[in-house]
């Protein structure tokens, strides 16, 4: 069986989806923003931070490619691999020695039709029982991140086409957004 790649976006509903698609296909779940944070806290040394900036994914790409290509081709395991740091790029620019397109499904989500209150309340209510960086901002910060979002998912969404991979958009219905990315995995696993 396939491996499912799903990167995008903060907030846009990857690790919804990495849960419903590992527990359908019984796929391991490999979630990389829990080992971004265990490099961050414990190797603090690598300059690694939370933000996808441009040094922090370059950093990372290197581990993040052998992450994959190890776990998905060499010891033939499959896993949704799952997270901000999985980008278009990384996936794409993987190399012509490991044939990631032909054994991984790549989806990506993004939110680029914000409506910024709305997703102000949706992530202070997730932030009310779920660990999140959104719970201790201001609601200037808050409002700020969700305009970066939209910005990002656009660019993302323009990056996918040029790449050729699917993007989906959980910004004005957010299950709608899930379940068509749910349906294409399915469709291509």
């Amino acid at each position: 069986m396939k491996s499912v790649i799903i990167g995008g976006v903060s907030r846009a509903g990857k690790s919804i989806l990495s849960r419903r698609v590992s527990a359908s296909l019984k796929l391991h779940p490999m979630p990389v923003d829990a080992i971004v944070v265990s490099l961050i806290g414990g190797f603090p040394q690598l300059g690694i931070n939370w933000e996808n900036d441009v040094a922090s994914l370059a950093k990372m790409a290197p581990f993040l490619r052998v992450l994959i290509c190890k776990l998905a081709f060499r010891f033939g395991f499959s896993y949704v691999f799952e997270g901000n740091h999985l980008t278009a790029d990384l996936i794409y620019n993987l190399g012509p020695e490991f044939p990631i397109l032909e054994g991984c499904v790549p989806v990506f989500l993004g939110s680029k039709a914000i409506d910024r209150a709305a997703k102000m309340r949706d992530l202070r209510e997730h932030a009310k029982m779920n660990p999140c960086y959104t719970k201790h901002m201001s609601d200037e910060e808050l409002s700020q991140l969700v305009a970066n979002l939209a910005a990002e998912s656009e660019r993302l969404e323009n990056h996918c086409k040029e790449l050729g991979f699917p993007y989906f958009d959980t910004s004005e219905d957010f299950q709608a957004g899930i379940d068509a990315a749910y349906d294409y995995i399915i469709s291509k696993v």
